[in-house]
């Protein structure tokens, strides 16, 4: 177990993001995901988006997202 600042640790990892190009969309929420051979399109509140990596951070909404993956797979 451990204690971490998580406001901080997810600012340092947005970092790194941003600096490799790569944009942080907050709010977004998903709606639906579609494997596309290589790529996942996300079907967000935003409209879709395109992504090669998804990273899951939807606290309580964790398990939701984890099965739209599963689901889409």
């Amino acid at each position: 177990t451990g204690i971490t600042d998580f406001a901080a640790a997810a600012e340092a990892m947005a970092v790194r993001v941003r600096e490799a190009g790569s944009e942080v969309l907050t709010g977004a929420r998903v709606t639906g995901l579609v494997d596309d051979g290589g790529t996942w399109v996300l079907e967000t509140r935003c409209g879709p988006l395109r992504a090669r990596a998804l990273v899951n951070c939807a606290g309580l909404h964790a398990d939701r997202v984890a099965n739209l993956i599963r689901e889409s797979m």
